[in-house]
């Protein structure tokens, strides 16, 4: 791997690295299925991948599982979701209970984080659950070359360090969050 908080001898991600070192972090953590809508799914509602029927996972739509963000609205938090690449990641299922829901499917985190600031910007004050997914490694782990994927993943982390400044800039700390 290429990440300082696990293991790179030689990090390709200094500004994930500065975040990792004052985050928590799940060393035994893992994704609830290999396919990233299943995932998203358990991860929004807490529910196990096995625990619900097949067309729930591919159409979550039907499920009348609450998810975290209609959790966190009903209790008075502002909830947004910025998502880019990944077409059907947050279908209408898992996006219900975002009040502020902007999908790109060509957007990066370069793209999706000045509008996460911009919208952080204007609720101070409040409870809020803000969501951001991007997909910008993908297209480079798709085509099996090292570098592209170093490359990709340079691009991604400098990317965060640009997000991390501007939230600073915007005085908005990591205990706002």
């Amino acid at each position: 791997n290429h990440v300082g908080p696990l293991g790179a001898p030689q990090s390709l991600t200094p500004a994930l690295d500065r975040l990792a070192s004052t985050s928590v972090s799940f060393e035994n953590a893992a994704a609830a299925s290999a396919w990233p809508i299943p995932s998203l799914y358990a991860l929004m509602t807490s529910r196990y991948v096995e625990s619900h029927r097949p067309a729930e996972t591919l159409d979550v739509r039907r499920s009348q599982e609450p998810t975290l963000a209609e959790i966190l609205d009903a209790d008075g938090f502002e909830t947004a979701a910025f998502v880019g690449g990944l077409d059907s990641a947050l279908r209408p299922g898992p996006a219900r209970g975002f009040k502020t829901y902007v999908h790109r499917s060509d957007a990066m985190l370069s793209v999706l984080a000045p509008l996460a600031v911009d919208w952080l910007k204007q609720h101070p004050g409040r409870k809020r659950f803000l969501w951001i997914q991007v997909m910008d490694l993908a297209p480079a782990a798709q085509l099996h070359d090292p570098n592209a994927y170093r490359s990709a993943l340079q691009a991604l982390d400098g990317s965060l360090k640009a997000f991390l400044d501007s939230l600073k800039k915007a005085k908005i700390r990591r205990s706002d969050l």
